[in-house]
């Protein structure tokens, strides 16, 4: 049934299970990619641990592993048409004979690592403190945040711990929200999203006669060298990696063809041997397990063009499940990088290549810990659909650099994407068995097109609201601001400098609720060109219970952007709005159908070949809890989705 032709009863259902809450009251086209891997009919049964008498509260069989997979900003709509083309044979599949939803809402504001807390807890940001993905707390200093990724938060239990306690052993693999920083909030087996070390570099250097290189290869002209400085913090030297050129043809012309990457001047098996064009990864923090790719832009004897990733590393717990993947699987590949793509150092094909290699490297070690480990309760994120919604969704003719044949080729990534995620679904899928497992294939968001950047501090700053000290990187005069925004994706929540809660606090209480109205009117009252709001909804701190937004973390003010709109809080530009120099965001009212997620299920206890009306993303959490045998804690506010069990 199209979601056009929903019935009246549907829509019913829908609001009803949003009813509870916290409060009464060079471009080119990527090759094909899908490849459809059916699961075992049978598999080796292996005992699970004992399950407390807490957890009994069916007699019906239950699955033995239970994989949940979050394809971050899959949205609805696009996961629906590639399901019907082939795109997505894996998920097909699974939906064919399982439960899928109309589709998912998901929560205010619609961003990743709040919505995967809120997956992961089954509560909303009023409970979980969760709010956006980057927002202040009242005991910091006034201008700083703290990163939902790095410093989650996550006030009540997710559903791994709550399964610990009835004696299931649990996996979280690169799981928003799970930051090695909070043991208590873990998993038994925890792979975290991998740090990174050092920025990415465009390195330009000139080529010098090659000394003290030990097992050089031959070379038919003299051997140069070059030495890439990896600069950390204050570009502080982190290390350094030699590149050996080297003349392989005996052909009487100087014509270096050869160019090894390497750790120190030794050419061993510790080094990777790059070609004009081409990338090649290497171990450059052998201590950390931590390294980075290389792309050769350009090779001459007088010029190199090197682009070198940012350098990432593993993190995992127990330490027999880190050093297993470091061993087993090398360093965490770096994230698709959008700053280098914004700066052209790479270009489209090498952001897709990025996606390719650090998606099939985490569905790698997702299959290998789900067969090898065998924990009753996965939880598992892929990226891929967010980050090439983000640079790829070029649909306005309002974008900047839009013309319909790179619309076309970036629209090519888009379902490349859907799928690179539906081939890593059938590889974890392939492991399990579809007798005795489950798998929920979930999303935390849609996405949705943008042409322009909103400058949220510049409107506060023009307001009287925001002053700025002395500093090109125009650092916040607490002494002097009345009202500092910290913006994620399509949403943005403003503090004010309140004294008595804020450090240093100069807002009197007593002139609260006017300077809020002042913020309210600020944001209201921009306008973009076209002379258009840029805002959808300004909302006060007191009129957040609608969104299950009522929580301290919350700003003041919040507000939303327009469709079209993406927010940012960076400083000192002096204009409102500028062009956006990528294509899609989110963040924006939950209930738009291009903030719509995706909710399939299959596998034991799940029902058969079952279209459900739509869901909500907090409905997870207890269906899972439900379906293992175990009930739903208090703080759950989502429902038990019964009539998806069996």
């Amino acid at each position: 049934m199209s979601r056009r032709q929903m019935i009246p009863l549907l829509v019913c259902v829908l609001v009803l299970a949003l009813m509870s809450g916290c409060r009464t009251t060079t471009v080119g086209t990527p090759a094909p990619l899908a490849t459809s891997v059916t699961w075992p009919e049978a598999a080796t049964s292996v005992s699970p641990s004992p399950v407390s008498s807490a957890a009994s509260t069916s007699s019906a069989p239950r699955a033995r592993q239970v994989l949940i997979l979050s394809l971050d900003g899959a949205r609805d709509d696009w996961a629906d048409s590639y399901l019907a083309d082939g795109t997505m044979p894996n998920l097909a599949a699974l939906a064919k004979r399982g439960v899928r939803a109309e589709w998912a809402q998901t929560i205010d504001p619609s961003l990743t690592a709040a919505a995967h807390v809120s997956l992961a807890t089954g509560a909303y940001p009023c409970a979980t403190g969760q709010v956006s993905n980057k927002f202040h707390l009242s005991q910091d200093a006034f201008y700083w945040y703290t990163d939902g990724f790095d410093e989650p938060e996550m006030q009540v239990e997710p559903l791994w711990r709550t399964a610990m306690r009835h004696g299931y052993t649990t996996a979280t693999l690169f799981w928003p929200g799970t930051s090695l920083l909070y043991p208590d909030r873990l998993a038994d087996y925890t792979v975290a999203y991998g740090t990174r070390e050092v920025y990415s570099r465009l390195h330009v250097v000139s080529p010098q006669q090659a000394k003290s290189w030990e097992d050089a290869p031959t070379s038919y002209s003299p051997h140069l060298e070059a030495a890439l400085a990896i600069l950390g913090r204050d570009d502080a030297l982190v290390t350094t990696v030699y590149v050996l050129l080297v003349d392989s043809a005996d052909n009487h012309i100087v014509d270096y063809d050869t160019f090894w990457l390497c750790p120190e001047r030794q050419a061993d098996d510790r080094c990777a041997q790059l070609q004009p064009g081409g990338w090649a990864p290497l171990l450059a923090r052998p201590r950390l397990h931590g390294g980075g790719y290389f792309k050769l832009i350009q090779a001459s004897s007088d010029r190199l063009e090197v682009f070198q990733s940012a350098l990432w590393y593993n993190e995992a717990r127990p330490a027999d499940l880190l050093r297993d993947i470091n061993e087993r699987f090398g360093f965490f590949p770096p994230a698709p990088d959008y700053y280098a793509l914004e700066q052209g150092w790479i270009d489209a094909a090498d952001y897709w290549h990025m996606v390719e290699v650090q998606t099939r490297w985490m569905g790698e070690v997702d299959a290998y810990v789900l067969e090898s480990y065998k924990p009753h309760l996965t939880f598992a994120w892929l990226g891929a659909t967010d980050e090439c919604g983000h640079q790829f969704l070029m649909v306005d003719e309002r974008q900047a650099g839009y013309h319909e044949a790179k619309a076309q080729q970036y629209q090519a990534y888009i379902r490349s994407a859907y799928a690179l995620a539906d081939e890593a679904l059938g590889r974890q899928a392939g492991v399990l068995d579809r007798a005795q497992d489950a798998v929920f294939v979930v999303s935390d968001h849609g996405m949705a097109p943008i042409h322009a950047e909103v400058y949220v501090n510049t409107i506060l700053e023009q307001a009287g609201l925001l002053c700025y000290g002395q500093g090109a990187s125009y650092p916040v005069d607490t002494s002097a601001s009345r009202a500092v925004a910290f913006t994620s994706g399509g949403a943005v929540n403003v503090y004010i400098n309140l004294k008595g809660r804020e450090q240093p606090g100069i807002v009197p209480p007593e002139d609260y609720t006017r300077v809020q109205a002042e913020i309210v009117q600020a944001l209201r009252s921009a306008r973009g060109p076209d002379e258009q709001p840029l805002f959808a909804r300004v909302l006060r701190r007191e009129e957040l219970s609608a969104l299950h937004l009522d929580a301290p973390q919350s700003g003041d003010v919040f507000a939303q952007a327009l469709l079209g709109y993406a927010l940012t809080d960076w400083r000192g530009n002096p204009s409102i709005v500028e062009p956006a120099t990528y294509y899609g965001q989110h963040g924006y009212d939950c209930t738009l159908p291009e903030m719509r997620a995706i909710w399939v299920a299959a596998g034991q206890g799940v029902q058969a070949n079952v279209m459900m009306p739509p869901v909500h993303v907090v409905d997870l959490a207890p269906t899972v809890a439900t379906l293992l045998g175990f009930p739903p804690t208090d703080t759950m506010a989502g429902h038990v989705l019964r009539a998806a069990l069996r």
